[in-house]
């Protein structure tokens, strides 16, 4: 079964809450501490706009080491 890109943002924002405190990523990214829970718990989609704000707080890239053409 494999991931998508969604999956593995979530998994990597549900183990930075376990370094950083909730109140900590939403001061450095200004998303609501309420929405950051629901993306951590899966129960809301998150936008490729706010995964951009929130990925520089948790530590990682949203671009892809190497583009490999088809």
């Amino acid at each position: 079964m494999s991931t998508t890109l969604a999956d593995d943002f979530r998994k990597a924002l549900i183990h930075a809450l376990k370094v950083k405190s909730v109140y900590q990523v939403s001061k450095e990214t200004g998303v609501d501490q309420s929405l950051l829970g629901r993306y951590a718990k899966g129960e809301q989609t998150i936008t490729l706009e706010t995964a951009s704000r929130i990925a520089p707080a948790i530590g990682v890239s949203l671009l892809p080491e190497k583009i490999i053409p088809k």
